[in-house]
């Protein structure tokens, strides 16, 4: 269980987890972070990884105009993963990106933009890079709320439709 509160004043806060060569298996993650007053940046990259464990994210930008960058790229979502993002109070701006990623398990993914005008954009696959092979159930929860929002998302093109079977990926080394 990690827990932050990065406090008032503009804060970043950067979550990391890179395999090697070959995939990282990865234990069971419950993460919450929280920005306080203030333009807070908070990041959370995944690369060369297999999720094993479940894994919850929830990040709050609270007050101010916070930005959210969310970076999964070379996964296996073997767990199921929840990814819960609230900006509050402020112009804030969501980005979560996901390529080369094998959803065998759950995935919902929940964007909550808060008041005044909000960007925010869920891309499957990215500059017509690979996107995502889905063999389990993916709910994506996007509520703009009051304000003039812009939101986006990737079309259903960037999905590989489900096999009968779970299939993995070849080794990334």
């Amino acid at each position: 269980v990690l827990q932050f509160d990065v406090g008032s004043g503009n804060d970043v806060l950067n979550v990391s987890v890179v395999g090697s060569r070959t995939c990282l298996q990865l234990p069971r993650l419950d993460l919450t972070a929280h920005g306080g007053r203030g333009r807070d940046t908070l990041n959370v990259w995944v690369e060369n990884a297999v999720i094993t464990n479940d894994w919850n994210i929830n990040l709050f930008g609270d007050e101010g105009a916070d930005t959210f960058m969310i970076d999964f790229r070379n996964v296996d979502l073997e767990a199921p993963v929840t990814l819960h993002l609230r900006g509050g109070n402020g112009r804030d701006r969501f980005t979560e990106t996901w390529s080369n990623v094998l959803i065998n398990a759950p995935l919902v993914l929940n964007v909550e933009g808060g008041r005044h005008h909000d960007d925010i954009l869920v891309a499957f696959g990215i500059l017509n890079g690979p996107g995502v092979t889905v063999n389990a159930p993916v709910t994506v929860n996007l509520n703009a709320s009051p304000g003039n929002d812009d939101v986006r998302s990737s079309p259903a093109s960037a999905f590989t439709a489900p096999t009968r079977s779970p299939t993995r990926r070849p080794s990334l080394g």
